[in-house]
């Protein structure tokens, strides 16, 4: 559909090119309105697990994405402006493995906590934040 696509190509432009949502799952109820699950995520440097596949998962999300009228609506730049404009993804030639990368060895008795990651959303720093700043957009419609 529309808004998931829109969706993942207002993270892009929203974190500057540096990470894409995409792949989003999810229910509607009543209650909570749409509950999305398991979203995988690109980030440039391509190592936050076994489903981000970096600036390659990027180029090839804007290779198939047609920009829909929520896309215009929230003034997003046509998929090959924006290719254009990020050279790194149109030379991101890295072939996709279809073999998950290893998982680091962690010990379930490390006493080492896990360092947080820094949001690359202009001061967003949680996934409801961002659709919050998503679902902003299309206020005046």
């Amino acid at each position: 559909g529309d808004v998931p696509q829109a969706f993942s190509h207002f993270t892009f432009e929203e974190s500057e090119g540096r990470e894409l949502v995409c792949d989003l799952q999810g229910v509607w109820n009543a209650v909570d309105g749409f509950v999305l699950t398991d979203p995988v995520i690109h980030t440039e440097r391509g190592r936050e697990g076994r489903t981000d596949k970096g600036k390659e998962g990027m180029r090839r999300f804007f290779e198939t994405h047609t920009c829909s009228d929520l896309c215009a609506i929230l003034h997003l730049q046509p998929s090959a402006a924006l290719l254009a404009a990020h050279p790194a993804l149109i030379n991101a030639a890295s072939p996709i493995s279809p073999f998950p990368r290893p998982r680091p060895r962690t010990s379930p008795f490390s006493q080492r906590a896990s360092p947080q990651r820094t949001s690359p959303y202009r001061g967003i720093d949680s996934m409801d934040e961002l659709l919050r700043s998503f679902a902003a957009g299309f206020q005046d419609f």
